[in-house]
Formats: C-alpha cells, sequence, structure tokens
C-alpha cells in the first residue's frame, strides 16, 4: 500500500498534464516487459492455460473502469481529499467478503477498519469535499473507483487460489496493454525526457506493489488486507 501511495501521488503529477489512459499505458507496458523477463515463455502458457482466465479478464476490465475514473478525477481533487475517499474501498471490500467469501471479520478489525478510515478523514481535512468547493461529478468518479476497487479485491482473492502472482500481474497489464495502447495511439501526447522517467517509474512501482498484493492476499484474508 506505501508503494500504491507513491503511484498514485506520481501518476496525479503526471495526468495533471498527460491523458490517463497514456500514463496507464505506459505503466501497464513496464509490467508487462518485467513479467515476461521474469517468466518468459512458461509464465505466458501458465497464463493461457488458465482455468481461470476469464475471471482474470474480468477483474482486469473492473480494475481498469476503476483507474480511469480514479484519474479522471485526480486534476479536480487535492490528493489529500482523494485519498479520503478512496479509504473508503476497505470498508466495502470488508463488507462484501462476509457474503461473497464467508469470511468472518472480528469486533477488533472492524474497529482497526473505522479508526484508520477516521485518521485519515482528520489528516485529509476533506472539508473541501462539499459539492460547492468540488465537482460533484469527481467526487462521483472517486466514490465509484472505490466500489470497483473493493469487488475487485474480493475477485483477486478467488482467483488467488488458482494461480500465482506472475500470472495474475501477466494477465492484468496484458489486458490494460491493449486497451489503453489502442486508445494511446490515437491521442498520443509526447512527454517530456522528465515525464517519461517518471512515467517508466509508476511501473516499476506499480510492480512492485501488486506483486506484493498478489503474493499478500494468497495467505491473508481479505479483511486483513483491506485494514
Amino acid at each position: 500500500y506505501a508503494l500504491f501511495a507513491l503511484n498514485d501521488a506520481t501518476n496525479k503529477f503526471l495526468v495533471a498534464s498527460l491523458p490517463v489512459a497514456q500514463a496507464l499505458f505506459f505503466r501497464s507496458l513496464t509490467i508487462t516487459l518485467g513479467c515476461l523477463a521474469v517468466g518468459r515463455g512458461p509464465v505466458v502458457a501458465a497464463m493461457v492455460g488458465s482455468p481461470v482466465l476469464r475471471r482474470m479478464l474480468v477483474r482486469a476490465v473492473i480494475t481498469l473502469v476503476a483507474w480511469l475514473c480514479y484519474f479522471s478525477a485526480a486534476p479536480m481533487l487535492p490528493f489529500a481529499q482523494m485519498m479520503t475517499l478512496y479509504f473508503a474501498s476497505p470498508i466495502l471490500t470488508t463488507l462484501l467478503a462476509i457474503p461473497i467469501l464467508g469470511e468472518r471479520v472480528s469486533a477488533v478489525r472492524w474497529a482497526t477498519i473505522f479508526v484508520g478510515f477516521a485518521g485519515v478523514v482528520v489528516a485529509a481535512d476533506p472539508r473541501g469535499l462539499l459539492v460547492g468547493q468540488t465537482p460533484a461529478w469527481a467526487i462521483g468518479l472517486v466514490m465509484v473507483a472505490a466500489v470497483l476497487w473493493a469487488y475487485a479485491a474480493i475477485m483477486m482473492r478467488q482467483i488467488a487460489r488458482h494461480e500465482g502472482a506472475l500470472v495474475q500481474m501477466l494477465a492484468q497489464n496484458g489486458f490494460f496493454l491493449v486497451a489503453t495502447g489502442a486508445w494511446t495511439a490515437f491521442h498520443w501526447v509526447t512527454p517530456t525526457a522528465w515525464q517519461l522517467v517518471l512515467l517508466v517509474a509508476i511501473g516499476a512501482i506499480g510492480a512492485g506493489g501488486q506483486l506484493f498484493q498478489f503474493a499478500a492476499i494468497r495467505r491473508a484474508p481479505v479483511a486483513v488486507m483491506a485494514v
């Protein structure tokens, strides 16, 4: 999550001058190439022959829509306030884990989630989120992203019972690469040298975050990951 926070902050800086899809394209390209360099032919064969390939692609679609919503709203929201809205996702994830995954959530874990959320709210000072000060559509997009990410986390836990982290990363980012690449081909904005460095950096940071997240969710309940 620390890596994801760094990734989000860098992305927010980039999408102020570059299209959201182009930033996601570079991120996905870096991660996909990294997966291929590490896993090579066997990881491709494992992905193509996976019994949960369709589910991985559905999750990729949900996650891509969430990212597009989140970073489309980013130029209109201060980063701290954007993160306040985003942190509604752990609460939603925990709620969904009970009926879908059959997980039991203790009172202590619920308390941890809400205390953590309260801390984020205090630190972020969300008074600027009042509709009169911030566009309602921007707030709505981040909330949609939070709901989609919550469900994607549930799917991740289900998929992790069948596939390892590298296969999941390749499937998700390979789909992202195709989807965002098609858009970027017609809306290309040439980045500066510094922006290009940051575009590669978010790929490396995102790869680390995803690798740890996919590996962790195989070993811990979703409610624990949500905290």
